[in-house]
């Protein structure tokens, strides 16, 4: 089909994935372009204040301001100073907003007069802006909360997002409480509030005032009331498809209103601040099954628990946490990833994404220790480990872990294991590929390795530890890789090599059976660490000089590929040594 024939509305979708000055050579190609390419480049506005009066100007020449949906304001700043010639008066802001009949969402968060803009909207008619939906200001400010709420409170009638803060405010020379005047925005579908002042208020009394909402996000550093277990059989919301909650615990009577609404949910983000999550499955055992499989359906989920309440681990906790998980999967095919924490390193979480068939949760674990957690039925596609900074060597314990504890037959499984100055992972058909970085490397590593993963094809030593003391010792060292018989690939970086007072230090390859293997032998020069390709040493003169160090990696399986790196640089990349 010609391209004269396609219809503007899907140019139109195509130019607004464009960026601007993209959009602006599409103006220019011919005139079928020109009038969806004009829509797309007026549909969101943003534009520096100072560039405001030539804004109007042309708005005054045509009426592409038809097709705005969004204006974002920003500061112009010079030189750290506000130009004051870049605020429009009175008449003139409203003559700009006069000339976007259809604007949607005004956002003056970035202006440098947001005060002088909202108090002309706080005065102005509702009919300045018919098809206005959201106004973004300053809401995090304490003196501009009532500035805000106030001039959406002006435009109740067609607002349809708002932000705000459980307050009492003053409008019209009344002060009533925030719940007072949820229920006259009448199109209000999605609602952030932030409690940081009463703390009798619960989610409950909000989403009585608002019926027709989809999100409902609530943030509270409060307690949850005693009076809300008397709140939650009388509050339905049937529009209601994500939550967002932010708060200290969570009691009986939320829960219970959250299973209530699990047939409209789509999406659900639990933020637990004063408790771990194994208390929260101890104190809630008797509904949280019904929770459970309930919020299984759910599209999106994430639960996340205080990470400085160290819990007693012990085995029927983490059975309790388990059958949890277990019924959160249900019967969909999701990739399950899994993560131990040493307590208090990292929020305890539980995220599923169902569009991405992804299940990841994180479970706590005391002195290294990952035993009391069984996975009774072989869900984990993958595991990690992460450590407090106390841990200098390869644990050897969770390499044993993996090798008795998990489902081998998983083709895509894979291990890891992290902290701020040790990381090991493992990945693709029975853990084939190895990376360490900034660990203490030797050959009790190696070894260890060796013994819990024997199948490895790939290795690779990356960053090293910045100790001085786990750098490898340079007396003519001999680090042995036979235990890997089906190695094929090994990776190194240099500056895993302590160079200090040694003139010259080699890297010697030992590839067995190899007739080249003997010859394989690179410098690394002590200043910058760099190799030197045309050196081959000659190790038949070395007359054991102090200052001459030779490092051999010893290696009997099917190696193909060898790289030298220094910082990510590659420095020699040796192709079929064998």
């Amino acid at each position: 089909m010609s391209l004269k024939y396609v219809a503007n509305e899907i140019w139109f979708e195509i130019f607004q994935q464009l960026e601007k000055k993209d959009i602006f050579s599409c103006l220019l190609v011919c005139k079928s372009w020109y009038l969806p390419a004009i829509r797309a480049c007026y549909q969101d506005i943003c534009i520096k204040e100072d560039k405001l009066k030539y804004l109007q100007q042309q708005l005054t020449l045509n009426d592409h301001g038809y097709w705005t949906h969004k204006l974002t304001m920003k500061a112009k700043e010079d030189d750290g100073l506000i130009n004051p010639d870049s605020r429009l008066e009175i008449q003139e802001f409203l003559l700009l907003l006069s000339m976007l009949p259809r604007l949607k969402i005004l956002n003056l968060s970035s202006s440098a007069y947001h005060n002088y803009y909202m108090g002309i909207l706080r005065d102005e008619q509702a009919a300045l802006l018919p098809c206005i939906e959201e106004i973004s200001s300053l809401t995090y400010h304490k003196p501009y909360q009532e500035l805000h709420f106030s001039v959406c409170y002006n435009f109740s009638k067609s607002i349809k997002r708002l932000v705000t803060f459980a307050n009492e405010y003053r409008i019209y020379g009344d002060k009533f409480d925030f719940l007072y005047y949820l229920p006259h925005f009448d199109q209000l579908t999605e609602l952030s509030i932030y409690n940081d002042r009463q703390k009798d208020l619960t989610i409950f009394d909000i989403l009585a005032c608002c019926k027709n909402l989809t999100t409902f996000k609530y943030s509270s550093y409060f307690q949850v009331p005693m009076r809300a277990e008397e709140q939650e059989i009388c509050i339905t919301n049937n529009y209601l498809k994500s939550i967002h909650l932010n708060i200290p615990t969570i009691t009986r009577s939320y829960i219970q209103y959250l299973i209530k609404q699990s047939n409209t949910l789509e999406s659900l983000v639990l933020n637990i601040q004063s408790t771990n999550l194994y208390r929260f499955l101890i104190q809630n055992q008797s509904i949280i099954s019904t929770f459970s499989l309930a919020v299984s359906k759910l599209n999106n989920l994430q639960i996340t628990c205080n990470p400085k309440q160290i819990p007693n681990i012990t085995p029927i906790k983490m059975k309790l946490y388990y059958d949890f998980i277990i019924n959160l999967k249900g019967n969909r095919n999701l990739y399950c990833d899994a993560t131990f924490a040493e307590s208090g390193s990292n929020h305890i979480m539980i995220n599923i994404c169902h569009q991405q068939q992804l299940l990841k949760f994180t479970c706590g674990m005391l002195n290294n220790d990952p035993s009391h957690f069984i996975d009774k039925y072989g869900i984990i596609n993958s595991l990690k480990f992460i450590l407090n900074q106390s841990h200098k060597t390869l644990p050897k314990n969770i390499l044993q872990y993996y090798h008795y504890n998990t489902n081998h037959s998983n083709a895509n499984q894979l291990l890891s294991i992290h902290q701020p100055n040790f990381s090991f992972k493992a990945y693709n058909k029975q853990l084939s590929k190895i990376s360490l970085d900034k660990f203490h490397f030797s050959q009790d590593t190696i070894d260890a390795i060796a013994m819990n993963l024997p199948h490895l094809d790939s290795i690779q030593f990356l960053s090293p530890a910045y100790e001085q003391d786990q750098y490898i010792s340079l007396a003519n060292t001999c680090l042995d890789l036979t235990g890997f018989s089906h190695l094929t690939q090994f990776h190194f970086d240099v500056r895993n090599l302590q160079l200090l007072g040694r003139e010259n230090v080699y890297l010697q390859f030992d590839f067995g059976s190899s007739s080249t293997s003997d010859n394989v032998c690179y410098q690394i020069k002590g200043e910058d660490d760099l190799v030197n390709h045309d050196f081959i040493y000659d190790h038949t003169n070395n007359n054991n000089s102090t200052t001459i160090s030779i490092v051999t990696f010893k290696s009997s399986g099917p190696l193909k590929k060898l790289v030298l790196v220094n910082d990510n640089k590659t420095l020699i990349q040796y192709n079929n040594c064998k």
